[in-house]
């Protein structure tokens, strides 16, 4: 694994695992912008789902880490793009 690669998966860690932190604190997250944005990238190419300029980043984050449930756009958007929502199978 390149060293970039890892770095990701650490960003990953620190943003979801902080939103976690934030949540049970009844606190907004944290997370800088464009951490949400690389996480939130980073979580719809693995779910080969396209991300949209109008999405809630902090929503696709929860809900494609199993902490939301999906709403019916996205659920539409992961049937159309063959992707999937790893917390749902």
């Amino acid at each position: 694994m390149r060293l970039d690669q890892y770095l990701k998966t650490r960003l990953v860690e620190c943003v979801v695992h902080g939103m976690d932190l934030t949540d049970a604190l009844h606190r907004p997250t944290i997370a800088s912008e464009p951490a949400l944005q690389t996480v939130a990238l980073l979580l719809c190419q693995v779910s080969r789902i396209p991300l949209e300029p109008t999405d809630d980043l902090v929503e696709i984050i929860e809900t494609l880490t199993g902490r939301r449930a999906p709403g019916h756009e996205l659920l539409d958007r992961a049937r159309e793009h063959g992707g999937v929502i790893p917390a749902l199978g």
